[in-house]
């Protein structure tokens, strides 16, 4: 009997909200019978002050084959960003020449992601992309995702849209499949916590109304300006208690970070920070707020599949595919406070362009056939 070779897939991850969205994904690939599935770990996983999300990937018990650190330098620049992605470039490629394998996948659209995709690129090693053909104007990522969609060989897209996308770019229409956003299928019956179970460890924070915030650097705009205005309008807001998850490693974090405490000094009764809330207590807080607000494609992805509505605040997903629940504004104080002193949002329709039916499954078959 011929023993059929498995193919060599390494799957490469450099955030903690990135990897949650291909976690469950990635357990079924590895579980089949001719995918032999590594992870290598690179990006904020690795860097000051985000080591505890590596815990996240550990309990996922997936078979890790590398970690790959990149720039040493801690300063919140855009010069360390450059940096990174120099030296992910040589890293990668003396690695990925070393253990050949048959192909890589490259998730998403961070900047940590160009140092493999351009080692695979001229290693001849073949691309997986996921979630090309996205838009996010606001974000030097939008011009990040269409450099990995050129270099890649297959495109796993979340909508019809990005398909034609993708396709616009010169690539061949059977190298494009259509899955739809992987993170949301098992999202649905996630088993959360009630809302009293979140009070247990965050005491009184239901007593007012609550917002949850997630808010990352604006890196085509003017993060400290459209951040202030945001926080301009929570202040105006009496009862509420406000709780603030976890910006991104992008220039412009640390001005988040900074104004998060300054505020949590002035009134730590109305709010709070919490940097890593972990997939299972994140959606928790989304389904039991009354808020949830920012300017995270959380908003725009997993927010609707919880039935609830979201606040999409400033310029960071400009022209990015939403949902009629996802209420896009501008970060002006004064519409941000209109649209949080509304008293009931009627008649939301809560349909989601990135939900597929089968997507998990679908992609691994796709990606058997490879």
């Amino acid at each position: 009997m011929i023993q059929l070779s498995k193919k060599k897939i390494f799957f490469i991850t450099g955030s903690r909200a990135e990897f949650g969205i291909f976690e469950n994904f990635l357990k079924v690939l590895s579980s089949q019978k001719n995918i032999n599935l590594s992870l290598i770990i690179t990006g904020s996983f690795l860097e000051k002050g985000f080591q505890n999300d590596f815990q996240e990937v550990m309990k996922s018990k997936l078979k890790i084959i590398k970690k790959i650190k990149l720039c040493n330098k801690s300063k919140d620049t855009y010069e360390k960003t450059s940096q990174d992605i120099s030296l992910g470039i040589k890293k990668f490629t003396l690695f990925l020449k070393k253990k050949k394998p048959n192909y890589v996948i490259i998730p998403g659209d961070r900047y940590e992601m160009l140092g493999p995709s351009l080692a695979a690129f001229f290693l001849k090693i073949p691309i997986i992309h996921f979630y090309g053909g996205e838009t996010s104007l606001g974000s030097f990522d939008n011009t990040i995702r269409d450099q990995i969609s050129l270099m890649s060989n297959y495109h796993f897209v979340s909508n019809k849209n990005h398909f034609k996308k993708v396709l616009s770019l010169g690539i061949n229409s059977s190298n494009i499949f259509n899955v739809g956003a992987l993170g949301l299928e098992k999202l649905k019956d996630m088993k959360l916590f009630a809302k009293e179970e979140i009070q247990y460890i965050f005491r009184d924070f239901f007593s007012d109304k609550t917002a949850l915030v997630t808010f990352h650097p604006v890196t085509n705009g003017d993060t400290k300006t459209e951040f202030n205005n945001l926080i301009k309008a929570l202040d105006k807001i009496k009862k509420l208690k406000v709780i603030f998850t976890g910006p991104n490693n992008d220039p412009g974090h640390q001005i988040i970070i900074d104004k998060i405490n300054s505020i949590i000094k002035k009134n730590t009764k109305k709010y709070f920070y919490q940097r890593h809330l972990g997939r299972k207590l994140y959606f928790s807080f989304v389904k039991n707020v009354d808020f949830n607000l920012g300017n995270s494609s959380s908003l725009l992805h997993e927010v609707p599949i919880l039935r609830k509505f979201s606040i999409n605040i400033g310029h960071r997903q400009t022209n990015r595919l939403a949902g009629p629940s996802v209420i896009s504004i501008r970060a002006n104080a004064r519409l941000i406070l209109q649209t949080l002193n509304v008293k009931k949002y009627k008649n939301i329709s809560f349909f989601n362009p990135y939900f597929k039916k089968n997507s998990i499954q679908n992609a691994v078959n796709i990606l058997k056939k490879l």
